[in-house]
């Protein structure tokens, strides 16, 4: 297409060159453009780009009455053409409105909230952001990290705890400084395993912070807790299916804590998800967990389990229904062996070739 409008016209005559620019928009540019919502994004190689502003140079230099030595910006001005870059850009922005203006049942009208798959950080990244570098050095990077805060800052310590029969608690404590000023704990009963109880005391000291008076003279919040998994969902806003809905209203939370009340000359602040070593003498993570155990004794108000604690209740409900089969059917000389029978793979298995 690009020859063949090169062939209507020179530099002394030929067509109009706004008719030519017509068809090049129609055409070319349309044709090199096609599908760019899908094939380009940030890991678009330059390469690429560069192969579609080449096509783009020799189209606009049809268009125009104009030598070979004419420089690039020169022909992109005067037939009122943008870079190839620019172009792509707003082919996406486009699709952005569309989207938004879109029904609310719309299936990308529902995706639209999430994050780019091209922007999740690895596990590696959120890893090194929330200080997780083991118990051995886990203590002296605490340390430093802790040394360098702001004494406005407040530092919420939570932890979750189990008894022997199951019953889980969490506990949370709020510094500003070196200087408690508020705690609580959170019964929770059979209904949750320890990750929940994690992220729900997260949730929940995150919580008084931010409706707190002491709030509004803060510039930064760090929620330090030592389970690592739950501490990587808090900070990437990824959750899993269990506790979904906490997490997602501590993601809100987050957002909206740069836009609350504040006192006149408060920076605007951030919040922080930090993991620290369990049992390494830091003590706000040890009052913490006095206070989950205390939560033990308390009656629950939750009347629904989490995810994973469902999932772990029809394991245990499929292992009994399973022991009672191989009780009612074993054969006698099993019996007589005492060999008893698991869900898991059994180590029989493993000696066979």
């Amino acid at each position: 297409m690009t020859d063949h409008v090169r062939q209507l016209g020179n530099t002394t005559r030929g067509a109009k060159p706004s008719l030519l620019r017509q068809a090049i928009q129609g055409c070319v540019f349309a044709t090199l453009l096609y599908s760019a919502e899908i094939w380009y994004g940030p890991h678009t190689s330059k390469w690429a780009v560069k192969q579609l502003q080449y096509v783009m140079n020799r189209a606009t230099r049809a268009v125009l009455p104009v030598y070979k030595t004419t420089p690039i910006s020169v022909l992109l001005r005067e037939t009122s053409s943008g870079p190839a870059g620019a172009g792509l850009n707003r082919i996406h922005d486009h699709l952005a409105l569309r989207i938004a203006a879109a029904d609310s049942d719309h299936p990308l009208r529902r995706r639209y909230h999430n994050e780019p798959t091209w922007n999740i950080k690895t596990r590696d990244a959120i890893l090194q952001e929330i200080g997780a570098v083991g118990c051995q050095d886990g203590l002296e990077v605490f340390k430093q990290w802790a040394q360098c805060r702001n004494p406005l800052d407040l530092t919420v310590y939570l932890d979750g705890s189990m008894n022997g029969s199951q019953n889980k608690g969490a506990g949370f404590c709020i510094y500003r400084g070196s200087q408690k000023f508020l705690h609580g704990c959170i019964p929770l009963g059979r209904t949750v395993e320890l990750y929940d109880a994690e992220v729900i005391g997260a949730l929940e000291g995150f919580r008084v912070v931010y409706s707190y008076m002491m709030g509004r003279f803060a510039t930064n919040v760090a929620i330090c807790l030592d389970n690592q998994e739950a501490a990587i969902q808090l900070r990437s806003g990824q959750p899993t299916l269990s506790s979904f809905n906490q997490i997602k209203e501590f993601q809100t939370l987050c957002i909206t804590w740069k836009s609350r009340d504040r006192e006149i000359g408060v920076q605007v602040g951030t919040v922080l998800v930090k993991w620290i070593p369990d049992h390494q003498g830091i003590l706000g993570n040890e009052r913490a967990d006095t206070l989950a155990k205390q939560a033990f004794d308390q009656q629950t108000t939750r009347t629904l389990a989490s995810i994973s604690c469902a999932e772990n209740y029809a394991q245990i409900f499929y292992n009994n229904a399973s022991l009672d089969f191989w009780k009612s059917s074993a054969v006698e000389r099993y019996k007589i062996l005492d060999i008893q029978m698991t869900t898991r793979i059994s180590s029989e298995l493993h000696i066979l070739t």
